[in-house]
């Protein structure tokens, strides 16, 4: 019994959240890459819509995921990779293309 309470606690434990307070933040975030996930599909097949929203929603879940990591003081879980984080944005270079997009 302790194997599975151990299994739902010890990734928000690294990550200095309660289990339910990781489940609202994991959620909040599957849904709003679910809503910039459908705004990507609709401006595949309507190119004047949405033209911002996929990356705009990439932008913002990245800032808030940066600044929760930067803010906790626990170590990374072993599920999260570390790696450098691209200074130009996007992929390394997308910022730029992303920059000349207009309205949604």
């Amino acid at each position: 019994m302790q194997r599975l309470h151990t299994l739902f606690t010890a990734h928000p434990r690294a990550v200095n959240e309660t289990y339910g307070q990781h489940f609202g933040m994991a959620a909040g975030f599957g849904f709003r890459m679910i809503g910039g996930g459908l705004a990507c599909l609709v401006h595949a097949v309507l190119p004047f819509a949405f033209t911002r929203t996929g990356s705009r929603t990439i932008a913002a879940l990245h800032g808030r995921l940066s600044a929760r990591q930067d803010g906790a003081a626990a170590a990374p879980s072993a599920t999260w990779s570390t790696g450098p984080r691209p200074s130009t944005g996007i992929a390394g270079g997308a910022a730029p293309a992303l920059s000349g997009e207009r309205g949604d």
